[in-house]
């Protein structure tokens, strides 16, 4: 074939066109490039019995193929492609086909597994517990299981101990050799005795007066049912008598002892505070057993220093420290005691006679006002009971 050519260049075809050698050429390449390009495509689609023929089987019969021969297809041989469905040699996938880990270290052979624990033996504290439990280590099955004095209660549903919530969760649990069968519902703790449950206290040596549990320590005393009195030191509410509650003191803002005092509006008690010296009422007061009380209270001294009227003995006006609280402003040390062998002793601190105790007036004229230890003593009339004036040696006697 011939070309017009280009300048120059006889008989040469077109820019872009190919001779008719070189299409023939061309021709030839394209089946050879098309098996090479889809060849391995098709043969991800067969199985071990496809292509046994063909260039990619079909997945059908061993026969099955595409173009060419046993010898000479493309994608033939024994075995043809990879199947969607090929098989691969069994693997043990299971954990107890290898070691168990730490965490889980015996398999149940009836499930194939890893577990933390077959039976009791297995356990350990240290692996959370002395008891198996659906195959692992756990702290308890009941409450018996738990002796821990702030853990008796077993949670059946975690199988662990915690605080105890009844009583009953504390049997069995002691702590050198006492038996701690009360359980304080406050903490959730097993302990001796409480304020309200001191039945494990015994009998005091009458064999008759029950013994009391000291509250704060949560330990059986040696203090007698109803055995304390007013402004007297107590351990629980049940020791105090009659119609007093155990309440904290407080002087000047100071907490102070746990004493017993006049609980306001409880049986056989009047509504408002009506005794000297006791004529100070505190309001919402929390006993040492939890409850809640108004009380009456002394205004000028403190419990001690009322425990020391008349009968601690002083060495002077200037002793007052031996009376009273040490460090508080609440007593005075004064002559005139008939029974003191230095002729001291300590009184109470006053502003008026209603601080001193009935039948003894306060001597607020004195450097030091303080009330007068002599029983009948007065300042004015008004110290006096009705029909009874004061005379000039501040004695209360019968009107003439």
């Amino acid at each position: 074939m011939e070309y017009p050519g280009r300048e120059g260049v006889p008989n040469t075809p077109p820019v872009g066109c190919l001779t008719p050698m070189q299409f023939r050429s061309l021709t030839r390449l394209v089946p050879l490039l098309c098996v090479l390009f889809w060849a391995p495509l098709w043969a991800c689609g067969g199985d071990e019995s496809t292509g046994r023929n063909g260039v990619v089987g079909t997945g059908s019969t061993e026969a099955s193929g595409g173009t060419g021969s046993q010898q000479s297809g493309v994608g033939g041989g024994e075995t043809g492609g990879v199947a969607d469905d090929a098989t691969v040699p069994d693997a043990k996938l299971e954990p107890c086909g290898g070691t168990c880990p730490p965490a889980t270290p015996i398999c149940n052979e009836e499930v194939d597994s890893c577990v933390q624990c077959l039976a009791d033996a297995d356990c350990t504290e240290a692996s959370g517990g002395r008891f198996c439990v659906d195959n692992a280590c756990v702290q308890c099955r009941s409450s018996a299981d738990c002796t821990d004095p702030a853990a008796a209660h077993c949670d059946e549903d975690l199988h662990t101990c915690v605080g105890c919530q009844v009583s009953t969760d504390c049997e069995g649990v002691a702590v050198d050799g006492v038996g701690l069968a009360v359980c304080d519902p406050g903490d959730g703790r097993c302990v001796q005795c409480t304020g309200a449950d001191y039945s494990a206290c015994g009998v005091a040596d009458d064999g008759e007066t029950p013994l009391v549990c000291n509250s704060l320590e949560r330990v059986c005393s040696s203090e007698k049912l109803g055995g304390t009195i007013r402004c007297y030191v107590c351990v629980s509410d049940a020791a105090c008598a009659d119609g007093l509650r155990c309440v904290r003191e407080r002087f000047e803002g100071v907490p102070l002892d746990y004493v017993c005092l006049e609980a306001i509006g409880v049986e056989g008690v009047a509504d408002s505070c009506e005794q000297r010296p006791y004529l100070v009422e505190q309001t919402a007061r929390t006993s040492i057993d939890g409850v809640v009380v108004d009380v009456c209270t002394l205004g000028t001294a403190t419990c001690l220093a009322r425990r020391h009227f008349e009968r601690q003995e002083c060495t002077g006006e200037q002793g007052s420290g031996s009376c009273g609280e040490p460090e508080l402003d609440d007593a005075v040390c004064r002559a005139g005691s008939a029974t003191s062998s230095t002729g001291f002793a300590c009184s109470l601190k006053c502003g008026t006679s209603a601080n001193c105790p009935v039948g003894f007036a306060c001597d607020f004229e004195a450097a030091a006002p303080a009330c007068m230890l002599e029983y009948g003593s007065c300042i004015d009339d008004l110290d006096c009971d009705s029909g009874k004036v004061c005379d000039d040696s501040n004695r209360c006697v019968v009107a003439s």
